[in-house]
């Protein structure tokens, strides 16, 4: 339900405008919150999620040019690669979710049919591939759990042929569970007075409005797996890799080999992949949470928060560059190489 309200607000609150959205000041200096909420939410909109969406635009066609270099002889390369190639598509979809904001500086009437527009259409997809790559991230922390606790048993699990068919998986599960929430909106024009200008606002489907009760008990079930379930499933193995690989830094002799270390700093590379999603996620989990314990689905709070779990998921999609370069020299090597630096 926490998805539909916010298409409903993210689309409708374009629409609300009043004579005094027409003048130079758009908060009536009163109210101090709605105030400093409209200034922190312009500097998120216009500035922070954009800049973010060039650098992990950048950053993601980094990371599949390099590992296209490694081969995809190795399940974590598949993996990686995989969500580095969603990550780009989430970052396309906030920057046009993000147009509607930037636009208002230049014609305020088109800014409110394009940010109507994006939200009606746009923001159901952003769902769907936010759940996708929170899979691509489930999946890699328990394979590494299982690499961890049974090293001899997970090349046989985690067989080439078998990640491919879980990659596929992972795409048709997030979509097929998310799938009704494309046809609950639709757009309708309507006059507007106040503009002098025709604008867009949200309207359910007939479809939504012949299924709303099933639709919207489903709707939970999804809301639910990925806001609490899979996030608890993340940190559990989390926990298990890290006690892990404490337990044989004690244990390691002084004669570890080379292939030992390599596979040390691979599981590194791939727990901090985790890691960073968790510390990103929590925040925007607590915000929805928030949302749904206290009934919040409307006004100032409700679409500030919206916005900051928007940068908090763009700043997810811009951090796994960062993360193999610094930790991965065979990545920095053909980075470096890619750049034409010796």
């Amino acid at each position: 339900m926490e998805l539909i309200n916010s298409t409903y607000i993210q689309s409708g609150r374009a629409v609300n405008v009043t004579a005094a959205h027409v003048g130079d000041s758009y908060i009536d200096s009163r109210d101090s919150f709605a105030s400093v909420s409209s200034s922190v939410r312009n500097v998120i909109n216009v500035f922070m999620v954009p800049a973010l969406c060039v650098i992990g635009f950048a950053g993601n066609v980094v990371n599949v040019l390099v590992l296209r270099r490694y081969g995809y002889k190795e399940s974590n390369i598949l993996f990686l690669t995989s969500m580095s190639v969603v990550e780009m598509t989430l970052t396309w979809l906030n920057a046009i979710l993000s147009l509607g904001d930037i636009l208002k500086y230049i014609d305020f009437t088109a800014a409110l049919r394009v940010g109507a527009f994006t939200a009606i259409y746009f923001n159901v997809p952003r769902q769907i591939v936010i759940s996708i790559i929170v899979c691509h991230v489930t999946t890699i922390a328990v394979e590494r759990a299982i690499a961890v606790c049974l090293p001899f048993q997970a090349p046989r699990l985690f067989s080439i042929s078998r990640i491919k068919k879980c990659l596929i998986f992972i795409y048709i599960f997030p979509s097929a569970t998310l799938f009704p929430a494309l046809f609950m909106l639709e757009h309708k024009w309507i006059y507007s007075p106040v503009l002098n200008a025709t604008l867009i606002v949200p309207v359910e489907t007939q479809f939504f409005k012949s299924n709303k009760v099933s639709v919207s008990t489903y709707m939970n079930v999804p809301g639910n797996l990925f806001s609490t379930f899979i996030p608890v499933i993340i940190i559990a193995c989390c926990l298990i890799v890290i006690l892990k690989l404490l337990q044989r830094k004690l244990s390691f002799s002084t004669k570890t080999n080379s292939k030992k270390v390599k596979g040390q700093q691979g599981m590194k590379i791939l727990l901090s992949v985790c890691l960073a999603t968790i510390c990103i996620s929590i925040p925007g989990i607590s915000l929805l949470k928030y949302c749904q314990f206290t009934n919040l689905t409307s006004g100032d709070l409700y679409n500030l928060f919206n916005d900051i779990s928007k940068l908090l998921s763009q700043l997810h999609a811009s951090t796994d560059f960062f993360i193999y370069v610094t930790m991965s020299s065979k990545f920095l090597k053909i980075f470096k190489e890619l750049l034409g630096i010796s």
